[in-house]
């Protein structure tokens, strides 16, 4: 029996993976995979955002256990019992609990969990470039509200408030735990990298590949904060893009993923340059103990402004994103 635990960020696409497990349930245990609706709905507030699609929570399944490992060994325990369940994959969704993996007591927990009930253990997240994340951030807080700050006076207020970017404050950390628990699979890939296919590529790395045939490469070597791809390094592009809508994927009923589009003069963009390497810096300080890298020059654009998502915001997104590299 494998368990995999979706560990959902912000802005990475979590949302549509849920939507998509919720959608496909009935194919999903066709293949031997389950997405179960562990807790009544009302458990979730649609106050809170939370909503469902015939029952099944679409938000994330896994909030509880995440929060209460206790729960999870008694679901555990009860699966196992099941011979039925032996074969199958158990996958568990939650958003906003990165600050929880960034703690030694949640592995400490899942990892006695799996060898006490000899259940496989699987964690897979998603990280997202820094400029297209503060972007993406700045789409949902500032234009959505109807406010008329810029880009640059809302990057202003990053370095001195982490938590607008919590995901780079605790992935280093949680990389790091990832290597003192080699019992548990652990995985990590770039968002931007895989958003268009991102729910099957979700599942190819749930899965091990082994559903659309596809093999992962296994071991430490692959565990780097270089290497954003994590263990798994055979891209949806390597396979048929088709692939899982031909077997049947329901996934017309998403949402676009990034659907809006942001246009940042490139004036703005660099006036907040040097807020963004305060930024940096301030993060490097706080995660890794050590300054920002060197800057470099963005290339030169043509166009007065751009939109959100093209390789000009990516170059500039490169030096924010250096933080992430090489943090031993």
């Amino acid at each position: 029996m494998k368990i995999v635990l979706h560990i959902g960020a912000d802005k990475t696409g979590t949302t549509a993976i849920q939507q998509f497990l919720a959608q496909n349930i009935e194919l999903l245990n066709s293949a031997r995979i389950e997405y179960p609706n562990i807790l009544p709905n009302d458990i979730y507030p649609r106050a809170h955002g939370w909503a469902a699609i015939d029952g099944i929570n679409v938000n994330g399944n896994g909030y509880p256990l995440f929060e209460d490992f206790s729960l999870l060994q008694k679901i555990v325990n009860t699966l196992i019992l099941d011979p039925i369940n032996h074969n199958k994959t158990f996958i568990f969704s939650s958003e906003r609990l990165l600050k929880t993996f960034a703690d030694e007591f949640t592995w400490n927990n899942l990892a006695q969990i799996s060898e006490s009930n000899n259940v496989k253990i699987a964690i897979i997240a998603y990280c997202r470039d820094a400029i297209p994340y503060l972007a993406s951030m700045y789409t949902e807080q500032i234009k959505s509200a109807g406010e008329s700050r810029k880009f640059s006076e809302y990057i202003s207020g990053v370095p001195t408030n982490p938590d607008l970017a919590p995901h780079f404050q605790y992935f280093p950390q949680i990389l790091q735990l990832s290597r003192n628990f080699p019992q548990l699979e652990f995985s990590i890939f770039r968002y931007e990298t895989y958003k268009k296919d991102l729910a099957e590529h979700f599942l190819l790395a749930a899965t091990n590949s082994t559903l659309l045939g596809v093999l992962p490469p296994k071991g430490d070597a692959n565990r780097s904060l270089t290497n954003l791809e994590g263990n798994f390094l055979v891209g949806l592009n390597e396979v048929n893009p088709d692939l899982g809508r031909q077997i049947g994927w329901r996934i017309t009923a998403l949402p676009a993923i990034d659907d809006r589009k942001l246009t940042i003069s490139e004036g703005d963009i660099g006036d907040a340059k040097p807020l963004c390497e305060d930024y940096v810096s301030a993060m490097r300080k706080l995660v890794l103990g050590s300054e920002s890298p060197e800057i470099g020059d963005l290339d030169s654009n043509p166009d007065s402004s751009f939109r959100y998502g093209n390789e000009q915001i990516h170059q500039l997104g490169k030096f924010i994103g250096n933080f992430i590299k090489d943090g031993k």
